[in-house]
C-alpha cells in the first residue's frame, strides 16, 4: 500500500453544529486541507528521515490538526466557526505494524510509530475526522496511483487499525458528551450574573443617549431601568451562553485542561499526562490487537 505523506492534499466532508440567525443546525462542511498541517508536535508524527516525493511520510494516527479550514455548506453567518477550526481533527489512522518510523510526538524525543498508509483500494487514505455528535472517517487523503513509497498492509494490520480507531471515537465521544454537560451547566450558571450585567450596561448607555439628547438630569437612574430591561434580555443572554457559549467553553475545557486523543491539545492537559503514565491510547490498541492476531 501506498504511505501517506505530509504535502498530499485532504479532502472530507464533517458535521457540525453552526449557529445561523435562528436555531443551531447540524450542517455539512466541505473540508480543504493537507496531511501535514501546522505541523505541531502535539498532534504531528512526520518522518523527517524518511522522505517520499510527496513530502516526510506519517506515523499512523499522525494528526493534520488544528485549524482546519470547515466550509459550511450552504455557508451560514457561524458564530462556531472558530471553535470549529481550531478543534478540527484530521488523523492517517491505518498504519502497517512491520514498518516503523522515527517521529517525535507531544515535542519529545523521536519513537517509533507504524507508518501511515492509503488502506482505502490503495489509491487514498481514509482520515479519521472530527464530527458532531460523534468522529467518523469521513475524510480522505488523495495519495494517487502509482506512489513509489509503499509498504505490506496485511489482515492483522487493518484489524488493529479499526480497533484504535474506534478506541478514539468512543473516548472521545464520551470527553465530548461529559464536557459539553458541564459546559451547559457551567453556561446556565453565569447567564443570569451575566444578563444583570447586560441588561445594566444597556440602562447606562441608553440614559446617557437620553442625557446627551435631552440634557443630564433624568428621573430614572440605571439599576431601575435595568431592572425593567432584565425579562427582555435575560432570553437573549440565556440562548446565547446555551448556543455559543457552552460550546466554546467545552471547546476550551477540552484542548486545555481536559485533553483529547483526536486534534491538539497541550502537552499538560488530564489525558496527555494519563498516556504518559501508562493509560492506554490507540496505539496500544493497535500493538495489543496486531499481537493478539498475530499469534
Amino acid at each position: 500500500m501506498p504511505l501517506v505523506a505530509t504535502s498530499m492534499s485532504i479532502l472530507g466532508v464533517d458535521v457540525h453544529a453552526e449557529k445561523p440567525p435562528g436555531v443551531p443546525l447540524d450542517t455539512p462542511h466541505l473540508v480543504v486541507w493537507y496531511v501535514g498541517g501546522l505541523g505541531l508536535p502535539e498532534t504531528s508524527r512526520a518522518a523527517a528521515s524518511v522522505q517520499s516525493p510527496m513530502g516526510s511520510i506519517v506515523g499512523r494516527a499522525h494528526d493534520a490538526a488544528p485549524c482546519i479550514p470547515h466550509i459550511p455548506v450552504p455557508p451560514w453567518s457561524c458564530l462556531l466557526a472558530p471553535k470549529v477550526y481550531a478543534a478540527a481533527s484530521s488523523r492517517s489512522n491505518f498504519g502497517v505494524g512491520s514498518v516503523r518510523a522515527g517521529c517525535g510526538p507531544m515535542g519529545g524525543p523521536a519513537s517509533e510509530y507504524p507508518v501511515a498508509v492509503a488502506a482505502l483500494l490503495g489509491v487514498v487514505g481514509n482520515q479519521l475526522h472530527c464530527n458532531e455528535p460523534m468522529a467518523g472517517l469521513t475524510g480522505l487523503s488523495l495519495v494517487g496511483f502509482n506512489s513509489p513509497v509503499q509498504a505490506g498492509f496485511t489482515i492483522a494490520d487493518l484489524i488493529a487499525s479499526v480497533a484504535s480507531i474506534q478506541h478514539d471515537i468512543l473516548l472521545q465521544a464520551i470527553i465530548d458528551y461529559v464536557l459539553g454537560k458541564l459546559s451547559e451547566k457551567v453556561a446556565g450558571w453565569l447567564s443570569g450574573p451575566l444578563a444583570d450585567l447586560v441588561a445594566l450596561g444597556v440602562a447606562a448607555a441608553i440614559l446617557g443617549l437620553i442625557g446627551l439628547i435631552f440634557g443630564p438630569e433624568t428621573e430614572v437612574a440605571a439599576p431601575e431601568l435595568a431592572k425593567i430591561l432584565e425579562p427582555f434580555i435575560e432570553p437573549i443572554v440565556e440562548a446565547g451562553m446555551k448556543d455559543v457559549g457552552a460550546p466554546y467553553l467545552s471547546a476550551a475545557l477540552g484542548a486545555f485542561v481536559v485533553g483529547s486523543p483526536m486534534g491538539w491539545c497541550g502537552s499538560w492537559t488530564f489525558y496527555s499526562k494519563a498516556v504518559e503514565a501508562g493509560f492506554p491510547n490507540g496505539d496500544d490498541a493497535f500493538e495489543l490487537v496486531r499481537g493478539l492476531w498475530e499469534e
